[in-house]
């Protein structure tokens, strides 16, 4: 309603014309002479407009008058407004040329000029006026003289300036040109009298300034009124209006995992963005959709929406959902697996023990698929081994795992042989003797009985004691397992007695010597042995190597005669500088060590 009233009042304005009084400054003639005889004056040979008429500004105007045939010489011109333009006797003047038929001056008002006064002297002016009135005077616009033409007085002006472009103008929000851009560039007023009048539009209210980029329509009442007073009001209406679509950005495809199926207004608000230029965010409207009823089975689904602005303007979007499974297979169960020779493991039970499953693929039939494998042909054999498994789902989404397998010996290493044995005192072993009576083996290591070692002895300080001795021997395989053998060792007297004679002193000097067969002569000679022929063995000779160094030496003797019986001596050879002693010192000597010996002797064979 308010827009039709205001139409009707634009009209109305626009109908009424405003009239006013003709003024000699308001108007141009209708004619091209600017010269209106009535506007002058003559007063003692010159001439003078009463008031300034009104001219172009920088426009080129050119005066023609008599020359000096009818006005004489020494003809005087003056012509100005803002500025002098004519000034002087018009023969010195060098926009003027004078000849005897006719005198013209030329210029060209200023960007300011709206009116000017003519003056015109000559020596007979006054005759020349009162014959002719201004006959033959002529300012029109140009740079050449035409032929004269009377003055034709301007019509009055009756009739308001017309105005074009108004009415209706319709912009963007975006658009937020001023409401003087808008009038100067679409808005054109004209007059038939003053011509263009676009720049002296007046704005009278205006609804728009205040609101602009705001969606709405309003008034902006103006004037504009020519030089007559002639007035025409309009009104223009500007309509701001949304008619951009909004924007939907984001993907023509969505992949949405079977295992987070989420819903069609989640995925649109997480993946969209729905914006308008003037409403900001919007909300979508779905209007298809084949995801939501198959959003748990593997696909690809066709769903479209639409947003729409507060304007009513559109953007629709279609979108194809793909739910996929990119998720790997899960593979369970141990994968540092130790495997311990005493009860090996096969690649078969290793892989019994491991399960593998799938978010959305039935595993039960999906063969498990060996990559690599070292352990199979080595699982006898201690070390670390890998074997790769691999599974795939229905989507093609490959589980990889690789199980690690250390094949650990625990299996003890194997000692063979006697675990008792006797042995006669007279004819001793050595533990290296026993332990080659031994035997060793291992399941993995090649082991012989060279790494048999001792870890407890009973047996090798008391070789010569008749009793019962242990032996433990002990054999580790690389891989540390150990293993103990015990061997009890029986010393037995299987020999007829020993005697056992008292110790011999033999004074020697460094020049001598004593050998064994000067201690059995000794021995015989002093009845300590029954005659008979005896194998001697050497216990112990400290004597040797030093026959020719002075001291003390043990030199320890074994006798067996032909039955077997052994007889043990100790001779203490001492070893003199020189034996010059006195005799019977030897001799008592060796009388008392007789007698020793017989007494010995002689209780030995009461005990037998």
């Amino acid at each position: 309603m308010k827009k039709i009233l205001m139409i009707l009042i634009f009209m109305t304005l626009f109908s009424i014309h405003h009239v006013s009084a003709v003024n000699q400054a308001n108007y141009l003639p209708v004619g091209k002479n600017y010269l209106d005889p009535a506007n002058f004056t003559i007063t003692n040979n010159t001439i003078q407009t009463v008031d300034d008429f009104k001219v172009e500004a920088y426009t080129f105007y050119t005066l023609s008058m008599p020359g000096y045939d009818l006005l004489g010489e020494g003809i005087q011109v003056v012509i100005g407004g803002n500025e002098l333009y004519i000034n002087g006797d018009i023969s010195n003047e060098s926009k003027c040329t004078v000849t005897f038929d006719q005198s013209i001056c030329t210029f060209r008002t200023s960007n300011t000029e709206m009116a000017l006064s003519v003056l015109i002297t000559s020596p007979v002016m006054s005759l020349y006026y009162g014959n002719y009135g201004i006959e033959l005077f002529q300012l029109e616009e140009g740079e050449t003289a035409t032929t004269y033409e009377e003055y034709i007085e301007p019509l009055t002006d009756t009739s308001s300036p017309e105005v074009s472009g108004a009415g209706a103008f319709i912009m963007s929000y975006e658009n937020t040109t001023g409401i003087n851009e808008i009038i100067a560039n679409h808005i054109v007023v004209h007059d038939e009298v003053d011509g263009d009048l676009s720049s002296e539009i007046v704005i009278l209210s205006d609804e728009y300034s205040t609101n602009e980029g705001i969606i709405g329509e309003y008034d902006v009442v103006m004037s504009v009124s020519d030089s007559s007073n002639n007035t025409t009001n309009f009104v223009l209406t500007i309509m701001v209006k949304d008619e951009i679509e909004p924007i939907i950005t984001g993907p023509d495809n969505v992949s949405i995992e079977v295992f987070d199926a989420r819903e069609i207004a989640t995925i649109i608000s997480e993946t969209y963005v729905l914006e308008d230029g003037y409403d900001g965010t919007l909300s979508a409207v779905i209007t298809s959709d084949n995801y939501t009823s198959n959003k748990e089975t593997l696909g690809s689904y066709d769903v479209s929406f639409e947003i729409t602005d507060s304007s009513l303007n559109k953007a629709t979007k279609s979108i194809t959902i793909d739910v996929v499974d990119t998720e790997k297979p899960i593979i369970s169960g141990e994968t540092e697996i130790t495997s311990y020779l005493s009860n090996p493991l096969t690649l078969g039970e290793i892989m019994n023990g491991v399960t593998y499953s799938d978010n959305y693929t039935d595993m039960s039939t999906v063969p498990k698929v060996i990559m690599y494998d070292d352990f199979s042909s080595s699982y006898l054999i201690p070390g670390s081994y890998t074997v790769g498994i691999q599974v795939k789902d229905s989507s093609g989404n490959i589980k990889n795992v690789t199980l690690s397998i250390e094949v650990i010996d625990d299996v003890k290493p194997t000692i063979l042989g006697p675990t008792s044995l006797s042995y006669s005192y007279t004819d001793v072993p050595t533990v290296e003797e026993l332990k080659e009576l031994l035997t060793a083996s291992d399941n993995v290591d090649v082991l012989t009985t060279s790494d048999i070692t001792v870890s407890s002895d009973t047996f090798s300080s008391r070789t010569s004691d008749i009793g019962s001795y242990q032996l433990t021997f002990q054999l580790i395989d690389s891989a540390g397992n150990e293993t103990v053998h015990t061997m009890t060792v029986e010393g037995i007297d299987d020999i007829p007695p020993v005697i056992y004679i008292d110790q011999y002193i033999v004074t020697l000097d460094t020049a001598s010597t004593f050998t064994e067969q000067d201690a059995l002569r000794l021995l015989l000679n002093n009845n300590e042995l029954a005659q008979d022929d005896y194998e001697i063995t050497t216990l112990k000779n400290e004597y040797l190597g030093n026959e020719g160094n002075t001291g003390m030496y043990v030199y320890r003797m074994q006798f067996k005669n032909s039955k077997g019986e052994i007889y043990e001596k100790d001779f203490q050879i001492n070893v003199q500088e020189t034996i010059e002693e006195e005799n019977d010192i030897m001799v008592r000597n060796i009388i008392i060590y007789i007698s020793v010996l017989v007494i010995i002797g002689f209780i030995y064979y009461k005990k037998q």
